[in-house]
């Protein structure tokens, strides 16, 4: 009896050692949605300040990309971009649901890297399409993300 009775303990304090799992979930979300909300946060005062080296360190961006940071700022100038939930997937990556003008759904992908303040950067972006325009409920871009960028403010002009 006494055995049995130290056996339930022993197993009540491992779980309670390691942590309750739903607790432990919540807290990767809420810091999952932080360094979300810090990153977009950075990324609006780069727009608003029209800090092209700071646009190319939140972003993973090409050469290419480079040359299209001055359109992608003239066309964001003014719009806002709020992180409504956040959450690690299986690679640590962030995956993020943004709101653009609190209407567009979008996504963002966040991945580790030292050389971005955050600890982030975008490497990749989406946003659903308008309805007809597409199948795919979401638009991604993985490489020319600020090419892609100006395609989806274009679009939304257009679509909604």
């Amino acid at each position: 009896m006494k055995s049995t009775i130290l056996i339930i303990l022993f197993i009540i304090l491992g779980c309670f050692s390691q942590g309750i799992p739903h607790l432990k979930f919540s807290n990767q979300e809420a810091k999952a949605l932080k360094i979300g909300k810090q990153h977009v946060e950075l990324f609006l005062d780069s727009i608003r300040n029209k800090n092209e080296k700071m646009i190319g360190i939140l972003f993973k961006s090409t050469e290419t990309d480079q040359m299209h940071i001055p359109t992608l700022i003239n066309m964001l100038q003014g719009v806002n971009l709020s992180v409504e939930s956040a959450n690690f997937n299986r690679k640590g990556e962030i995956n993020a649901n943004l709101k653009a003008d609190g209407i567009v759904p979008g996504v963002i992908i966040l991945t580790k890297t030292p050389n971005s303040p955050t600890g982030y950067q975008i490497t990749a972006l989406g946003f659903q399409e308008p309805a007809g325009k597409s199948g795919l409920l979401f638009s991604m871009c993985y490489i020319g993300l600020f090419w892609c960028a100006i395609e989806i403010v274009a679009t939304w002009a257009i679509g909604y």
